[in-house]
Parts: structure tokens; sequence; C-alpha cells
């Protein structure tokens, strides 16, 4: 190199505090070498602190872009269908790609397929490192299917609130209240769920988790204001008082199969021993035992009465 090369080189290694500043014409000395490591830690510290002032603004600036991008998109009332797996799944992504605060998500009905679960999960996981809060509702019979059980821990491992509840009315995502999904039954087979955006309604499914997650219990055992069993005949479970508490509202079997994530096979072999903790040979005659029990509420006009059964 030539001679104002090496001048220039040595100026900057020395600004560096790589070397000794030369004296008498003389080549510079080098530091020690865990000086120069301590000078090049201190030199990508101050960099490192330069770069994360300068982009302070910008990611303020970035924050409420995306913010209002996304009040701007749910700021009207409205609903649409999305039909197909691929574009329920395309939706959902976007979705979460979106939220900036909190998604909710209640999970009724039988487990979901290991790949639609993975699936899943790694959208969740992308959301969670965003320090986005996650929590969600599964029925208990999720955590009694091996791939159910190993999804649930996964997400408690990924930082996700999870609890698991007896009945869910609903399937729902809502997202930062302002945007929300539910599936929707298609004759066909085919997969279809509807969008519903805006605040009013994101607020008000919201409320509809809310209520879902304060009666969970969480995935170790039950809440800390909760009975681990509800009351009712002595060796009723929690889930035969909801089998007999839904049979009061007048629900079908293939309704209240569904809500509990079982078949309908398996819920008439539960009906008929809640038939039998109740000491009764027929569904009226439960029924009634149900209300003397003080189990549900006598019917008013209107409602369902003992004969749902």
């Amino acid at each position: 190199m030539t001679e104002q090369e090496l001048q220039t080189a040595i100026t900057v290694l020395h600004e560096r505090g790589l070397v000794l500043k030369p004296r008498d014409g003389r080549l510079p000395r080098l530091v020690s070498p865990e000086a120069t490591l301590s000078r090049l830690i201190e030199l990508q510290r101050s960099w490192h602190e330069q770069a994360v002032t300068a982009l302070g603004p910008m990611r303020s600036a970035i924050d409420a872009l995306g913010e209002s991008a996304v009040r701007l998109a749910t700021g009207h009332l409205q609903a649409c269908t999305v039909r197909g797996q691929e574009q329920i799944t395309k939706v959902l992504h976007d979705a979460a790609y979106r939220a900036r605060e909190e998604i909710v998500s209640l999970h009724p009905g039988a487990p979901l397929p290991p790949d639609v679960l993975e699936d899943s999960r790694l959208r969740n996981q992308r959301v969670l490192d965003r320090g986005v809060r996650m929590r969600s509702v599964y029925l208990k019979s999720m955590v009694r299917v091996p791939h159910g059980q190993a999804h649930v821990r996964a997400m408690q491992r990924a930082g996700a609130e999870v609890r698991l509840a007896v009945v869910l009315p609903l399937r729902l995502i809502v997202v930062d209240r302002l945007l929300a999904f539910t599936s929707l039954r298609n004759r066909e087979g085919e997969a279809v769920a509807l969008q519903l955006q805006g605040p009013e309604l994101g607020d008000l499914l919201h409320q509809v988790f809310e209520f879902c997650w304060l009666s969970a219990e969480p995935v170790d055992g039950p809440g800390p204001d909760l009975p681990s069993q509800a009351e009712g005949p002595p060796g009723m479970s929690g889930r035969e008082l909801t089998i007999v508490r839904m049979l009061f509202e007048g629900r079908k079997d293939e309704s209240i199969a569904r809500a509990l994530g079982v078949s309908v096979r398996t819920l008439r072999r539960l009906m008929t021993d809640v038939m039998q903790k109740l000491g009764a040979e027929t569904r009226f005659q439960a029924g009634v035992r149900a209300v003397k029990l003080g189990l549900v509420g006598e019917p008013a006009m209107g409602e369902a009465s003992c004969d749902a059964f």
C-alpha cells in the first residue's frame, strides 16, 4: 500500500483503540488481545445503542401505522363467509399477523387432526414471539387424546395461557376485540367460517370468551375460586351435571355430544349413568328428579320443561 494508505489505516486502528499511537515515525504497536476484544465489544455495544436510538422513532411510527391499519380495516360492522380449509387458514394467518394485543379462542368439539393443530401451533408461536397475549379454552376431552394433550402442553411451553372446560358454546377466535371468527355448519361437509369485524361485535364476543374463561379450570387442576366438581347427587361428576342441564334446556343428543366433544353413542352411555344416579327410569322422571334436587330451576313459560328430557 502507499504511504498515504498506510497512515490512513493506522489512524483508523488508533481511533478504534486497536493500536497504540506510533512515535518518531515507527510502526504502531498492537494492544493486548484482551484489550482488543474489550474494545471491539465496547464499539459493538456503542453502535447497537446508536442504532436503537435512531430506530426508536421509526418503530413508534410503524406500531402506530399498524394499529391504525387494523382499526381502519375493522372500524365498521361487517360479516362475511370464508369457505374452504385453505382459505380459512389464509385469513387466520392474516389475522394473526395483524394482532397487536391479544388473541382469545374457544375450541369445542373433538380435537382437530394433528396436521391442523401443528399449523395452528406454528401460527400461534409467531404471535407469541411478538409479545401478543394468547388465551385459549379447550374441552377436557382434548387432553384425553395424545396429540391433543401434546398440543395443549406445547401451547403452554410457548407462553400461551390454557384452560379446560366441560362444555363450550361455540368455536371462536377474537383478535384485539376487533376481529372474530366462528365456524358454521355445512351440509356438504365443506369447512366454512364466519368472519365478523367491528369494535362492538368484537367486544361482545370477547365477553362471551371471558365468561367461559372464568368458569374453566387450569390444565393442571381446578381454578382457585372453583370447585373441581359441581355439586350434585353423590358420585355425579361435573360433566354429568352439565348433561342434565343441557337436557333440561331441550337440546338434542347430537348438539350435546358436539358440545362435549364425544360421539352420540358415548353420550347415550353417559346419559344411562346419569339416569341411574338420579334414580330415574325415563327422561321425564330424570327431569322431575333434577328439579327436586335443585340441579335445574323451575321452567318458566315458554322455556324447556321436564318433558324435554
